[in-house]
């Protein structure tokens, strides 16, 4: 992310075309609300979690960027939940906790459920995927074909 100015870019490098290119982020009322956030893939697409303000219970907005940055989803007043850590694949969003707990957020019902994993410091959640391409040309980790 860059950050020049008052404003906030994502700065991104297509590898097919080679070329690097920012991405403004979105606003809210007008102003940048950096508190707490979040950015992470959403289906391929660029998004990002924001915290709106400092009080024990914050709200939350999700914005996607296709064409322009456009909010899916809006989180209100939610007590005891500190930032956003990452978006999971079936919709999902997790959550630290105030607690320190990682919580995970099912938009379709509007709750949180607790995952009875805690951190004691400045975590994120990183999703991975398998991938059937070996590394170099090798098929596992240590060198044989």
């Amino acid at each position: 992310m860059l950050v020049g100015d008052f404003d906030l870019h994502v700065l991104s490098f297509d590898l097919a075309d080679e070329k690097f290119s920012t991405l403004p982020v979105p606003y809210h009322n007008g102003f940048l609300p950096i508190h707490k956030w979040n950015f992470f893939d959403f289906y391929g697409l660029p998004g990002v979690i924001f915290r709106i303000d400092r009080r024990a219970k914050g709200n939350f907005e999700f914005w996607v960027m296709k064409e322009s940055w456009s909010k899916v989803l809006n989180i209100e007043s939610i007590y005891g939940v500190d930032y956003p850590m990452g978006f999971w694949e079936n919709g999902e969003l997790f959550f630290s906790g105030s607690n320190k707990e990682v919580l995970l957020f099912d938009p379709n019902v509007g709750e949180f459920e607790g995952l009875g994993v805690y951190f004691s410091f400045n975590n994120r959640v990183i999703i991975l995927v398998e991938n059937i391409v070996p590394i170099n040309g090798r098929p596992d980790m240590h060198g044989s074909t």
